[in-house]
């Protein structure tokens, strides 16, 4: 199952997400539109034109949930493109608090993993280990190519992904936590499930879905006192939140 689905007793088959789609995955199928795995690539562009609310993203908090009735430690590492989305008045350290109001252990800013990812993409590029090299930092370019276009695959830079990379960091010093990673891009649920890494990351949650789950709590996360982060927040790694900023956090290193 791909991260975005479509639920047919919303859709109005007005065929939207068809003419959309970039790589034709939303199908008309016995009069009812649906679509093929095997074609998507999970960029979300079908999630976005769809004027119905027909196509939901995976919900993930249930899994969070039970990490937390299990009493197990829960780790929110925060995609820093989450900023964007964040109230004004409300901090990522306001936000820390919300989250162990909820019972999280703590929020990690997921920029160190960035800086981290891009000062190995930097690396490879000054020791000219490959000719051409296509960033992925992105699980929806990653899945273009490998579905798409596979004679380029060799030209994937053979580097973890900043989610899968801040998995991994927070789980060296955290053995047995639940990473949670927070995002804006549906893609990573997908992403946190491939087989090649899917230990890294225990469950994906788009910002929206966090911001839900404390309003169903009645958490007031702009009254809430600020919480430090579990790792220091912003540096250069911030960069890569905003269109082109992969770039120029490889080329500060």
């Amino acid at each position: 199952m791909r991260a975005y689905q479509i639920q047919e007793d919303k859709c109005r088959s007005c065929l939207r997400c068809m003419q959309e789609c970039p790589v034709y995955a939303a199908e008309l199928r016995n009069g009812a539109v649906t679509i093929n795995d095997s074609r998507c690539v999970d960029c979300g562009i079908c999630y976005q034109s769809c004027g119905h609310g027909a196509i939901w993203l995976d919900s993930q908090v249930t899994k969070v949930q039970q990490f937390l009735q299990a009493k197990r430690k829960v780790i929110l590492s925060l995609d820093p493109a989450c900023r964007a989305l964040l109230p004004e008045e409300v901090s990522l350290e306001r936000l820390a608090a919300a989250a162990q109001q909820l019972g999280i252990w703590d929020v990690a800013d997921a920029s160190e993993a960035i800086a981290a990812v891009a000062s190995e993409y930097a690396r490879l590029i000054r020791e000219r280990h490959m000719d051409n090299m296509i960033l992925t930092n992105c699980p929806v370019v990653r899945n273009l190519v490998e579905q798409y276009y596979p004679e380029l695959i060799g030209a994937l830079a053979p580097v973890a992904s900043p989610m899968i990379a801040h998995g991994r960091m927070l789980k060296r010093d955290f053995t047995s936590a639940a990473v949670a990673y927070v995002s804006v891009c549906g893609a990573r649920t997908q992403e946190a499930r491939d087989v090649r890494h899917s230990t890294e990351i225990n469950a994906v949650l788009t910002f929206p879905q966090l911001m839900a789950w404390f309003e169903k709590e009645k958490i007031d996360v702009a009254s809430c006192d600020e919480e430090p982060l579990l790792s220091e927040s912003g540096g250069i790694g911030c960069l890569g939140a905003v269109a082109g900023g992969m770039i120029e956090c490889v080329n500060y290193f």
